[in-house]
């Protein structure tokens, strides 16, 4: 069985490796669900530093296109995006695509920030140096009901959402338990806006830490999002690709990370480090620093998805939730084969309408 799971796995990789690059923590602000130091500083001072793991990471990879997720905390805050830190990004910039001619790679390079921020015109400069070098380039942004913004921080992220509308290739939003739940309930018209004004929005699942017993949501109301957003909102993935797709790669990309102390790693060692004991509380299997196969097997196992009707359609979810001990199964079958068949039902439903 093991290696068939193996299998199933290598058929459902995306063809394009995530690499996501933690400059440092420093945020200006504090969202409930971040297991970040947002106050730390460290990792400030070796921006430039963080091209010798890129590089470890291009000699290893097999896969020819790559995207590199450029995040901190915030990289765009006022109080530290300064000349200095511009040059410092414009310089891994030109690192990156040199690695690229370098090790023949097909790299896209996204700026994750919060827009909270009033150095708009230092941002489009960096995308346009980006681009000048032959790199594909945009910015990424967040948009949650709840857990993110004070008053002051929304307006000025609205404001900055119109201004540079143009270079927002993605909306995400934390499916928090909170998040979910004001979704079913309520309706947010800002969110319908960015939606209807075109936005592509994805709704990413909630990777549990320390405040999973507040923030992880259950399988029953997992279900509930995925129903209405199907009905009512169907361009947002990932259940847009559930409904157009007779084939899709797992949502997990085995995402590797470059952490602000320029260690490598995968996203399970993001958690690990922030207490170990606690980690063996949160999760019912070990997490390893370098490997998300232990997960990956926990899940197909669990779930027997080599048999599921699904499995080529599906895209499994966050392995790492499904191993929590926060994350409660409510349902009489797996969230995914659940939705599946909702959406043949409303697919046969509208037919016949």
């Amino acid at each position: 069985m093991s290696v068939l799971v193996d299998i199933l796995l290598e058929n459902k990789r995306d063809p394009e490796q995530e690499i996501s690059i933690y400059f440092f923590e420093n945020c200006n602000m504090s969202c409930a669900f971040c297991w970040q130091d947002h106050a730390s500083r460290h990792g400030l001072d070796t921006v430039r530093e963080k091209l010798s793991s890129v590089e470890a990471y291009f000699q290893e990879e097999s896969r020819s296109s790559v995207t590199l997720s450029m995040m901190g905390g915030e990289l765009f805050s006022d109080n530290i995006f300064d000349d200095q830190l511009l040059e410092d990004y414009k310089f891994v910039t030109a690192g990156i695509q040199a690695l690229s001619v370098k090790y023949n790679k097909k790299t896209t390079v996204i700026w994750v920030t919060n827009l909270v921020t009033s150095r708009l015109d230092k941002i489009r400069e960096l995308l346009q140096y980006g681009r000048s070098t032959g790199l594909t380039v945009s910015l990424s942004t967040s948009y949650d009901f709840r857990g993110r913004f004070n008053l002051n921080q929304f307006l000025t992220f609205k404001k900055n959402v119109d201004l540079i509308w143009d270079e927002i290739g993605t909306f995400s939003l934390t499916m928090t338990k909170t998040n979910c739940e004001y979704f079913l309930n309520k309706t947010d018209r800002y969110f319908d806006y960015l939606y209807n004004k075109g936005a592509y929005f994805y709704f990413d699942y909630y990777m549990p830490d320390e405040s999973a017993e507040y923030q992880c949501p259950s399988d029953s109301l997992l279900y509930s999002v995925f129903q209405k957003g199907i009905r009512e909102y169907p361009r947002i993935d990932p259940w847009a690709s559930w409904i157009n797709n007779n084939k899709n790669t797992a949502s997990c990309r085995s995402s590797k990370m470059i952490n602000s102390d320029n260690s490598r790693s995968n996203c399970g060692a993001l958690v690990i480090a922030q207490n170990e004991q606690a980690t063996t509380k949160i999760y019912e299997i070990k997490l390893h620093n370098r490997s998300n196969s232990n997960i990956e097997h926990h899940f197909l196992d669990k779930y027997n998805c080599i048999t599921c009707e699904f499995v080529e359609r599906c895209s499994f979810g966050c392995f790492m939730q499904h191993a929590s001990t926060r994350y409660t199964e409510e349902l009489d079958d797996c969230v995914y084969r659940k939705t599946f068949q909702f959406i043949d039902n409303e697919k046969a439903l509208h037919q016949v309408t």
